[in-house]
């Protein structure tokens, strides 16, 4: 006969409460100093840092619209405040460092309500890591108000888990069907169901407004959220939920048939130990996204480098976390001694925090050269120096003047401007950019009710410069490769270096040093204002 489940595991270490203090300010300091010495480095990218200084300075100047563009993400202007009034440098500098702090900041809650085990699980879980150092994305925000949502559960204080649940759908659309997910984790508690049935409705009502409404509205783009990650499931919301329910083989065998996709999962799961399957109510909450990741047919959503994995990461550490006592129930019923389980928990997570995580206690921070998170990303350099003052000595800050730079190459000097283009958008034909300014609330209203998008205004654009590195690595926009010179890749290194070609003879090299060059338009870059 089993023994009852001691839901106190791990919980009678807990000898001391300045120790969660500590995991905080090492995993916090060791989060933070790495995500700004790759940023200080050059080594971060325009995938997505870029993208996101860019959005930052242009919502602070009043583009309202930057925040529903691409994704619904109002936290845009939480971060372009904090990252527009710092002096200069200094605001790309304080959002990173802010986005540490919230990633560390859970593991000091888990100590103190399950003891130290979870708590290093958390700090050595491999998506943690990513989710800080792949440059910056308003998601690690969805990680903090899982995390506050569970402990809020557990403490009894529901009506502030409902706020933050509420919160979490502001990260990001897709985060709305987390919020739902949380309303069913409270009905699976068998408590608290009005608050639950609220909370399901809420998300999916917040994320069916956003997803065929507000963001096709100010995105300028096709009623739906198919996407082409999405497509061969159907053009529109209507028809992707029908072909789900209605042909549930063909999604089963979309994802059952993809080797990444599986390896995906187990990986998720296995450097837990396979822990957070005992406790599966848990794992309700990461259905949503996991869902989204393994039904895209976009490589990017299921590689374990990449952030997507932030709204996974609270409720497989809160899994396994309470899944601990069931493990430790089930170890001692083995004929082996019962104080081995933690040590072999403990090994287990070590091992897969050295194989899989990019921080300085793995290998892929020691010995994996192309990966992008290898030690010497992180190390300053003389020849870093030299770009910077030739950028600054060539480039003046002008927020007019329109850059494009290759997408290994980023720096908030050149996102802080209205144009800010990967290589070669703009360089050689003028590159259609969709302004937002004749998106109003009052058009919305009118959209919403009769269907019709009117046509964007477009404004083509040529830039003024161009920034190439060619000792980091070749991009063409997103499209690139990991080893110098493409050596692995014959045909892109043939293609970006005729783009490369093409740009020498466009425009002119005003600087050049070590294969570093900044090449500047002759003529005046011109913008022209069309509707599509």
């Amino acid at each position: 006969m089993m023994k009852p489940v001691d839901t106190s595991y791990g919980r009678e270490q807990d000898t001391s409460p300045w120790i969660g203090k500590i995991l905080f300010a090492v995993l916090f300091g060791l989060l933070a100093a790495l995500s700004t010495a790759k940023y200080e480095t050059l080594h971060t990218t325009y995938y997505d840092l870029g993208i996101f200084f860019n959005h930052f300075h242009n919502f602070f100047s009043g583009q309202f619209w930057r925040i529903f563009t691409g994704h619904m993400q109002p936290a845009i202007a939480i971060w372009s405040t904090i990252y527009s009034i710092l002096p200069d440098g200094w605001g790309a500098v304080g959002v990173l460092v802010l986005q540490a702090g919230t990633l560390a900041w859970p593991i000091a809650p888990l100590y103190r309500h399950y003891g130290i085990l979870p708590a290093l699980a958390y700090g050595l879980f491999f998506p943690v890591w990513y989710n800080a150092l792949f440059d910056f994305h308003v998601d690690h925000l969805a990680v903090a108000f899982l995390f506050g949502f569970f402990f809020l559960v557990k403490s009894g204080r529901i009506p502030w888990a409902v706020l933050l649940a509420l919160l979490l759908s502001l990260v990001k659309e897709p985060f709305a069907l987390q919020t739902a997910a949380c309303g069913l984790f409270l009905l699976l508690n068998g408590k608290h169901n009005r608050a639950g049935v609220f909370l399901i409705f809420a998300g999916l009502f917040y994320f069916i407004v956003a997803t065929q409404y507000i963001w096709p509205y100010f995105t300028i783009g096709p009623k739906g959220g198919g996407g082409g990650a999405y497509s061969w499931l159907g053009s529109n919301l209507g028809e992707i939920v029908a072909f789900i329910l209605l042909k549930p083989h063909l999604v089963l065998y979309e994802v059952f048939s993809e080797t990444a996709k599986i390896r995906f999962v187990l990986t998720l799961l296995g450097v837990l130990g396979f822990i957070p399957l005992l406790k599966p109510k848990y794992l309700v909450v990461a259905l949503p996204i996991l869902t989204i990741s393994l039904l895209s047919q976009y490589e990017s959503s299921y590689v374990l480098q990449n952030h997507y994995t932030a709204g996974l990461i609270a409720p497989l550490i809160m899994a396994f976390a309470e899944g601990l006592p069931k493990a430790k129930q089930l170890w001692s019923r083995l004929p082996l001694k019962e104080s081995l389980f933690p040590r072999l928990v403990l090994t287990g997570l070590l091992i897969c925090h050295f194989i899989y995580t990019p921080s300085p206690f793995g290998y892929i921070f020691w010995y994996k050269e192309f990966s992008g998170y290898h030690v010497r990303n992180y190390l300053p350099a003389k020849r870093d120096a030299m770009i910077k003052k030739a950028i600054r000595s060539h480039i003046p800050p002008d927020v007019d003047i329109a850059v494009s730079t290759q997408n290994s190459l980023n720096w908030s000097y050149l996102a802080n401007r209205k144009y800010y283009f990967p290589f070669p958008l703009g360089v050689l034909k003028p590159h259609p950019d969709i302004q937002g300014s004749d998106r109003s609330l009052s058009g919305l209203w009118d959209f919403i009710r009769t269907g019709k998008l009117n046509p964007p205004e477009i404004e083509e654009t040529l830039v003024d410069f161009a920034i190439l590195d060619l000792k980091r690595p070749w991009f063409n926009i997103d499209r690139g490769c990991p080893h110098p010179r493409c050596q692995n890749n014959p045909d892109a290194a043939k293609e970006f270096l005729e783009l490369v070609r093409q740009a020498k003879e466009n425009l002119e090299v005003v600087f050049e040093e070590d294969e570093f060059l900044i090449l500047k338009r002759v003529r005046k870059s011109h913008h022209v204002s069309l509707l599509n």
